[in-house]
């Protein structure tokens, strides 16, 4: 930034770097970790598909029992990226040095029920696998029994998917997946009924076709 001042204005008297950063700090401006956004986040395109599911949120989905289905890949290497440390120090973390097996977690949540269902798949997953999972989740999901009904089959299926992925794998996968099944406990449905009220909250800049950077 120091180089883009001089550049700009080479007639003013140049300015230390300490300089700049303390101008900055005094106009609440921080160095924040960078996020990478997609170049169609905010597409024609996008904010005409934006604009449509709104209006079919407003007229018929906030009524409707909505389950989102959607997939994420975890390994042991996956951490936070920031730290605390003493002046002076670096935060450090020690890891292993081999990364071992991705793992995908297939997730469906509800603002009704919380955790709907989830599998846990080694490696990728294709349009082939998404689509059995998809089938798996109609079987546990009957639309037509009532959520009371609905919430004691989970229970049962999710039993049997964790009698089924005991005997998986090294050392490493075990731990990755016995961590993968205690994150789905902190899935609560509160916090999943907050999150869709969070998603709401854009339904009129969708309408608006407004730009939309938030997470």
């Amino acid at each position: 930034m120091n180089d883009m001042v001089r550049e700009t204005w080479p007639e003013k008297p140049r300015v230390s770097t300490a300089t700049i950063s303390r101008a900055l700090h005094g106009s609440l401006i921080t160095v924040k970790q960078t996020r990478n956004i997609p170049v169609n986040r905010n597409s024609a395109t996008t904010k005409q598909h934006r604009e449509r599911y709104a209006a079919w949120m407003l007229n018929t989905g906030m009524a409707m029992h909505r389950v989102y289905v959607d997939e994420t890949g975890l390994n042991l290497h996956l951490s936070r990226s920031r730290g605390r440390a003493q002046v002076g120090e670096r935060a450090a973390r020690v890891v292993c040095g081999q990364r071992g097996r991705n793992m995908t977690v297939i997730l469906a949540i509800s603002d009704r029920v919380g955790v709907v269902y989830y599998e846990i798949v080694w490696g990728g997953v294709d349009v082939e696998r998404f689509r059995v999972s998809l089938e798996n989740l109609s079987v546990v999901l009957d639309l037509k029994q009532r959520l009371g009904q609905v919430q004691g089959t989970l229970d049962d299926r999710g039993a049997a998917l964790a009698a089924g992925h005991r005997g998986i794998g090294t050392w490493r996968s075990a731990i990755l997946e016995e961590l993968a099944d205690q994150a789905m406990a902190a899935i609560t449905q509160e916090k999943v009924a907050a999150a869709y009220q969070h998603a709401n909250a854009f339904i009129g800049a969708c309408l608006a076709r407004e730009d939309i950077w938030a997470e």
